[in-house]
C-alpha cells in the first residue's frame, strides 16, 4: 500500500500524537513525505508535535524544504556510533 493511499490514516493519526515524531531515514522521499503529512494534521489538531526527520540529507535542496515546511532536521548516518544517545 502506498503512502498516499493510506494519506487518511496518516493524517488521523498525526492529529492524535502527542508527542514528537522522529522519522528514520528517507528511503525513495517515502520519510519526506510522512513528515510532511504528519507536520500540518498535528499543527490543525492544536498540538505542539515536533516532527524531526533523521537522515544523511545528501539532496541539501530537500532538506531545506522540509525545515521551510516546520520539520526540523538532523542530518548524520543512521550507523555512526553513538547516534542514538545525542537524539531528541
Amino acid at each position: 500500500m502506498s503512502l498516499a493511499a493510506n494519506r487518511r490514516g496518516c493524517r488521523l493519526c498525526a492529529a492524535g500524537l502527542d508527542g514528537d515524531l522522529l522519522i528514520w531515514g528517507r528511503r525513495r522521499q517515502y520519510g519526506a513525505s510522512l513528515a510532511r503529512l504528519a507536520t500540518r494534521p498535528a499543527l490543525q489538531a492544536g498540538r505542539e508535535t515536533r516532527v524531526i526527520a533523521v537522515a544523511r540529507f545528501f539532496r541539501r535542496d530537500l532538506r531545506e524544504h522540509l525545515e521551510a515546511g516546520g520539520i526540523d532536521t538532523i542530518a548524520c548516518d543512521l550507523l555512526e556510533t553513538g547516534l542514538l544517545a545525542r537524539l531528541p
